[in-house]
């Protein structure tokens, strides 16, 4: 079965706002998404994390930064599309104002793959 890897932040992780709930499956952007595309053969991965960064560390939240997590997924066969969620907390945790440094930070992740 092909599969689409989702990695990302607590957008990814279905998280509810205001709260430490995440949302069903099948509210998640996600799970609508594996919906649709279990019909054309398509398996969805979820790999989301609240906090999670691109290349940044976080002194907040230690042990979130994606370049250091997508690298596993290198082995596994059938991944046909990752689908990558800027989180605006690579802003924050780099001091930035601006979105084109979160998008350099996250071609550096790219290059991980």
């Amino acid at each position: 079965m092909k599969q689409i890897l989702a990695f990302g932040d607590s957008n990814t992780w279905g998280l509810i706002p205001g709260t430490w709930d995440r949302y069903p499956e099948y509210v998640r952007w996600t799970g609508i998404l594996r919906k649709a595309v279990l019909p054309l053969g398509f398996r969805i991965l979820e790999d989301g994390v609240c906090g999670r960064t691109t290349v940044f560390d976080d002194p907040g939240r230690p042990l979130r930064r994606g370049i250091d997590s997508i690298p596993r997924y290198k082995d596994i066969e059938g991944i046909s599309l990752v689908i990558l969620m800027l989180p605006r907390r690579n802003r924050l945790a780099a001091g930035w104002s601006s979105a084109s440094g979160s998008l350099k930070a996250s071609f550096r992740l790219k290059k991980s793959w």
